[in-house]
């Protein structure tokens, strides 16, 4: 548990992090760059699957579960940031707004659920490609089952 917390707040972070090194950059507003949050999101999805798969009680539906706490969480987090940044900074949601097609409907709160679901999305890929690279391969497993 002290590991999927671990992984959980890197995951809040490095998506807040990037998303201020892009806006620092003037890039902040040019939503596209989002689907490099995915990115993230695999990476730290898949290193903490890799680190749990040393445990015993690791199989493919709990390394499911667990992938998808952290995205919970991680995304949560990282749509609360988004929601009081955008609050807090006006002219950048005047920014969302125009750009966007639905913009008189955009406030802090629409953000917050449009990160959460995107986010989630993007844990629930992630996660399926991470299990699908770290799952024991059925033949290796009956090999070493009929070995013993």
């Amino acid at each position: 548990m002290k590991n999927l917390l671990k992984y959980s707040l890197s995951l809040g972070a490095l998506l807040s992090i990037y998303f201020l090194l892009m806006y620092s950059a003037g890039l902040g507003t040019m939503t596209i760059f989002r689907l490099f949050n995915v990115l993230i999101i695999f990476g730290v999805i898949f290193a903490y699957l890799y680190e749990s798969k040393k445990d015993e009680s690791f199989d493919y539906f709990s390394g499911y579960g667990k992938g998808l706490q952290i995205t919970g969480i991680g995304v949560f987090l990282f749509a609360l940031f988004m929601g009081f940044y955008t609050f807090i900074n006006v002219d950048f949601l005047e920014v969302i707004k125009q750009s966007e097609g639905l913009g008189q409907y955009i406030n802090p709160f629409t953000i917050m659920v449009a990160v959460l679901m995107e986010g989630l999305g993007m844990g629930l890929l992630s996660t399926y490609l991470s299990m699908q690279f770290l799952k024991e391969n059925d033949v290796r497993s009956m090999d070493n089952h009929y070995q013993n």
